[in-house]
């Protein structure tokens, strides 16, 4: 799982060992807590817990030894970015920008973007192109892509990267 919110279900992936365990044992975090009665690969998230960190760990024992498995950090209610947003120009004389909104997941309710100007906002249109104008030059120019949430996940703001504007001559 990337992402979840409560009342899901995530399963974990057990890790394979190269030799058989004589036995092993697994559980559920949150928040580097152990989690009462969450000992098998799937866990349903309580409706109470809207946010937070979600860890699984598994430790399989060879006679005296045993090796620790741990899953990826899985943050509840918070969305998965799957690829940034950035901005690039669109031609060889550097005078459109491009704006490609980032990937998120689950999908989002609705986007909107904004061009910042040395970290101010600009008022814009949501127009994902900016032709660059006399203004923009000797400044450096980005994107900020505002995303509403889907139920149970918090919104959140996605900056791209900043793009330096050559001065006049």
């Amino acid at each position: 799982n990337l992402y979840a919110k409560a009342g899901d279900t995530v399963r974990a992936k057990l890790a394979a060992f190269s030799a058989k365990p004589t036995r092993f044992t697994q559980q559920w975090y949150l928040n580097g807590a152990a989690i009462a009665n969450a000992k098998t690969s799937s866990y349903k998230i309580p409706s109470k817990t809207v946010s937070g960190k979600l860890q699984f760990k598994q430790v399989a024992y060879f006679g005296s030894t045993s090796k620790l498995a741990v899953s990826n950090v899985l943050e509840i209610g918070r969305l998965y970015v799957a690829s940034p947003a950035t901005i690039t120009f669109t031609d060889g004389s550097n005078t459109t920008l491009q704006l490609t909104m980032p990937v998120v997941k689950p999908s989002p309710v609705s986007t909107t973007s904004t061009w910042v100007r040395n970290g101010f906002a600009l008022y814009t249109d949501g127009v994902p192109t900016r032709t660059i104008g006399v203004a923009d030059r000797g400044t450096q120019l980005a994107a900020q892509v505002n995303v509403k949430a889907p139920a149970g996940y918090r919104d959140v703001v996605i900056k791209s990267n900043a793009i330096a504007i050559p001065a006049l001559a």
